[in-house]
């Protein structure tokens, strides 16, 4: 699905995690609906373990901040978890600012993350 806005997003599966890529800035707006329209659509469709691979983005707003906060309390919701792995020293930076670095999973590597969610329990999706 398309949602528009600059930054790129795309997802792939490895076992039961879903990996969502991003690429570009998280500069708000358009770049926020596309992230939480992706989380929200895996998490409808069932899927529990999320992991948000910061690799390729080098800026986030404060847009940016309460969209992944609304994205890991929607996974939440569904009885997921969401984690996030590989942040540039800026979004970082930000998190930090925000006194929300604990609040959310964060790893260094995607493989840490996949290792995060290989040791998660979570509820079954409902038929």
């Amino acid at each position: 699905q398309d949602w528009g806005g600059k930054m790129k997003i795309y997802s792939k599966q490895r076992g039961d995690v879903v990996i969502i890529n991003l690429i570009g800035t998280i500069n708000g707006g358009k770049d926020c609906e596309k992230l939480d329209g992706m989380v929200r659509e895996k998490a409808e469709a069932g899927h529990r373990k999320i992991i948000i691979n910061f690799q390729l983005i080098r800026f986030i707003t404060s847009c940016g901040i309460g969209t992944l906060i609304s994205c890991k309390k929607l996974v939440e919701g569904h009885g997921g978890r969401i984690a996030m792995c590989c942040l540039d020293r800026r979004p970082v930076s930000v998190l930090y600012k925000s006194k929300l670095y604990d609040y959310f999973d964060i790893t260094d590597t995607l493989k840490q993350a996949l290792a995060l969610m290989e040791n998660t329990e979570t509820v079954a999706a409902e038929a």
